[in-house]
């Protein structure tokens, strides 16, 4: 399923698919209502300690791979030319590389 990379059961929730078919060079993802269903009923009755701690890891996971990201950026473009647009210091543009 899309994502698989980036959440896994330590910072996130999957829900499962019930079907995927080729589009262009990637792939279209069908969730399975039911289990999205199910899915969002889990997290809603979550306690807040445990919705807080999936929420920090989740957190934590997006840095980490966002780090990696800009790195990689910066590695190709050249580092004056790479923000991190999720920083305060990015300039407020949103802009990875100008």
């Amino acid at each position: 399923p899309p994502m698989n990379e980036h959440v896994t059961a330590d910072c996130g929730v999957l829900v499962p698919t019930r079907r995927s078919e080729p589009r262009h060079l990637g792939r279209n993802f069908f969730v399975d209502p039911s289990a999205l269903e199910a899915t969002v009923a889990q997290l809603i009755t979550a306690s807040p300690d445990a919705a807080k701690s999936l929420g920090t890891k989740a957190r934590q996971r997006f840095e980490e791979l966002n780090r990696g990201f800009v790195a990689r950026l910066r590695a190709v473009f050249g580092a004056e030319r790479c923000t991190n647009p999720y920083t305060r210091d990015a300039g407020g543009d949103g802009v990875i590389c100008e």
